[in-house]
């Protein structure tokens, strides 16, 4: 989930600034996303372990805590090649972006 107060102060207490980046994470997380997939299609742990260390800074932003380590455990079992553990993770990473994304563009709405 998204920590709205956590991650206002990140963007400085200014609302159209973090307004701004969430608009722009819902734009780019579906190619989060693919790029974590295509990893794991081609089995390369390392472009699973790139990708997901991409996608882990863009969620801590917003303070999602929950898929942060979602992430961070998809880029530490790519690193160590256990990939098993990954595909458990990218379903359950998934499930939580949907949320934070819901989440996300109901505050994008509140705000115009």
């Amino acid at each position: 989930t998204l920590d709205y107060k956590l991650a206002l102060q990140g963007a400085e207490g200014d609302e159209g600034l973090l307004r701004d980046m969430i608009e722009l994470f819902l734009e780019k997380v579906e190619d989060y996303l693919q790029a974590i997939d295509d990893g794991c299609d081609a089995q390369d742990p390392q472009l699973i372990q790139k990708s997901a260390h991409r996608f882990k800074g863009a969620l801590a932003n917003f303070e999602a805590k929950d898929s942060v380590k979602l992430a961070y455990n998809i880029e530490k079992n790519a690193k160590e090649g256990s990939m098993e553990s990954i595909e458990k993770d990218v379903v359950m990473l998934k499930q939580a972006v949907a949320k934070l994304t819901k989440e996300m563009a109901k505050i994008v709405r509140s705000q115009r």
